[in-house]
C-alpha cells in the first residue's frame, strides 16, 4: 500500500479521501447529517459611497427575511421552503438548500442608517449601504424590503 489512501481492491490511492468527501460531507446523502442552516451566495462589495451586499436567493418570499444592522454588523435571515412536490425516497444529487438561512457581514464604514435601500428582485436581493462622514450612534436598525 502506498501513500495514505486505501488502495485495495484496484482502487488509487486517493479513493477513500474521494468517498468521504462525496458520501460524509455531501449534503444529507443518505438522511444521516442534519443541516440546520446554510448560506446563500454572498457578493459583498464598495462603490464610491456606499457599501452593497447582492445576496442569491431565488423561490424565497421576500416577508421571510429579515435584514438587520447591529452594532456594525448586517444580518440577514430567512426561510426557503422546500418546493419538492415528490416523495423524497433517495437522491442522486442534492444541490439545491432549502430551510433556514443566516449571513452576517461585518462592516469596515460608517453608515447612513436612514438611508439604507433593500430590494429583491428576479432572486437577488440587493442592501445598498451609503457611507456617512462621521460615525452614528445608532446601535440597531431593521431594513425594510422594496419589492
Amino acid at each position: 500500500m502506498q501513500g495514505s489512501g486505501y488502495s485495495g481492491g484496484g482502487r488509487g490511492p486517493h479513493d477513500g479521501e474521494r468517498w468521504f468527501r462525496e458520501i460524509l460531507l455531501a449534503k444529507n446523502p443518505l438522511g444521516m447529517i442534519a443541516e440546520t442552516s446554510w448560506q446563500p451566495p454572498t457578493d459583498v462589495f464598495e462603490t464610491e459611497d456606499a457599501v452593497v451586499v447582492r445576496m442569491e436567493i431565488p423561490g424565497i418570499n421576500p416577508e421571510m427575511l429579515s435584514i438587520r444592522l447591529v452594532d456594525d454588523v448586517l444580518t440577514i435571515q430567512g426561510v426557503r421552503e422546500d418546493c419538492c412536490e415528490h416523495r423524497k425516497v433517495k437522491f442522486q444529487q442534492l444541490e439545491i438548500h432549502s430551510g433556514q438561512f443566516k449571513r452576517s457581514i461585518p462592516l469596515r464604514y460608517p453608515i447612513v442608517y436612514e438611508e439604507i435601500a433593500a430590494t429583491y428582485r428576479q432572486g437577488f436581493l440587493s442592501v445598498v449601504m451609503p457611507r456617512a462622514r462621521q460615525e452614528h450612534s445608532v446601535s440597531a436598525f431593521y431594513i425594510k424590503i422594496n419589492l
